[in-house]
């Protein structure tokens, strides 16, 4: 896990230690963690040897785990849901960044094209980065965004969306269920997944996709779409040659063509 432990100024004249840990959710053992944080705390204040604080940052799934064996711990731990980033902040990002290297960008391709990242911090990052590696002519256009956004998609498969979708070895159901998605136009429904794939549940699937935040629901109309469209770019892009030369998921294609045609 990722660890960064820094000083902090007190009152008093006593210094303290704040202990950030990030990606909680690659701690092993997390289910004893919250007795030993707690232990540590208690003992420390008891004894006034001196003030300590974690700042624990993972999943929601992970906090669930982290506080099963010791339900005291939530006495000494805010818990915070921290949400993506709005598209208005994610923009601000990236025209805060063009702006400081002096580099004009067409807006409408910009607010078009934002979404992609699905708000997440590290993509936001790496889409800027990239669009600034690809850019030609000191001004980031729809062109360059369609070349980034591949290109993101690709580094991705090997960093955040290696644990949500198996890029090597063999195929499984899981595999299938995001691949359907991927192809899809729009979010499906349950029912619709049931229908083109091999899995004989298909529930079962999808909540454990959820839980690694491979899939999520659309609640404007309970339908199930993948983590992000740049997600649904790296699923694509590693199975277009399948569908072009095994004829992977005709079915599914065929009736999505009907059902854009209808």
């Amino acid at each position: 896990y990722k660890a960064i432990i820094g000083f902090i100024n007190l009152p008093c004249n006593k210094n303290g230690i704040v202990i950030i840990i990030d990606e909680l959710h690659n701690v092993s053992n997390i289910e004893f963690c919250a007795q030993l944080f707690r232990s540590i705390v208690t003992t420390l204040d008891v004894k006034e040897k001196g003030q300590i604080a974690f700042l624990l940052i993972g999943y929601s799934e992970t906090m669930e785990n982290f506080f099963k064996h010791d339900n005291s711990a939530r006495r000494l731990f805010d818990v915070l849901e921290l949400d993506v980033m709005p598209t208005k902040e994610a923009i601000e990002v990236l025209t805060k960044g063009f702006d400081q290297i002096e580099i004009s960008y067409d807006k409408n391709a910009l607010n078009e094209n934002i979404s992609i990242t699905g708000g997440y911090p590290h993509a936001i990052q790496m889409i800027g980065h990239n669009l600034i590696e690809v850019d030609s002519d000191n001004h980031i256009d729809s062109t360059d965004w369609d070349e980034a956004s591949k290109k993101t998609a690709t580094e991705l498969q090997t960093k955040d969306f290696a644990d949500m979708y198996m890029f090597t070895g063999k195929r499984t159901y899981r595999e299938e269920i995001m691949d359907i998605l991927a192809i899809a136009k729009e979010s499906l429904t349950i029912k619709e997944i049931d229908k083109f794939t091999k899995c004989t549940n298909v529930y079962q699937y999808i909540n454990k996709l959820k839980t690694i935040h491979s899939v999520k629901t659309n609640t404007d109309n309970d339908t199930i779409e993948l983590h992000s469209h740049l997600f649904k770019t790296a699923i694509l892009l590693h199975i277009i040659p399948k569908i072009r030369n095994e004829k992977y998921l005709t079915d599914f294609l065929e009736y999505e063509a009907n059902k854009q045609s209808s």
